[in-house]
């Protein structure tokens, strides 16, 4: 009777941890979900432009717009309400990351996972 240990890659198949499957999916989703209150919307272009120009489950999000870089990396642009410039930054501060990591987990069958 010998331990028997799964290659690293089995493993993260096997609970959905490698690019392009289940988890990775969700943290896509959810990080772009959770950051949409803090992103800037006029007519809803460059938020929405993240669905068009991301390939969810890669691990990478964009927005393809042609002034979503002013409006991500210039703090001078006055936003209204919560919307703000490192949008993707401000939902993570705000409580995004743990609702990530918890969702993931979950889903990733990690036991002790709070519901």
């Amino acid at each position: 009777m010998g331990l028997e240990i799964k290659p690293t890659r089995q493993l993260l198949s096997e609970r959905g941890l490698e690019i392009g499957q289940k988890v990775q999916t969700f943290i896509d989703s959810e990080a772009v979900r959770l950051m949409e209150k803090y992103t800037p919307k006029r007519t809803g272009a460059m938020r929405d432009s993240v669905y068009s120009a991301s390939q969810f489950g890669t691990g990478e999000l964009n927005q393809n717009t042609p002034y979503s870089r002013k409006q991500y990396y210039d703090d001078t642009i006055p936003h209204r309400g919560i919307t703000t410039h490192h949008w993707f930054e401000a939902m993570k501060s705000n409580g995004g990351v743990a609702k990530i990591l918890n969702g993931a987990a979950r889903l990733a069958g990690a036991r002790g996972v709070k519901a």
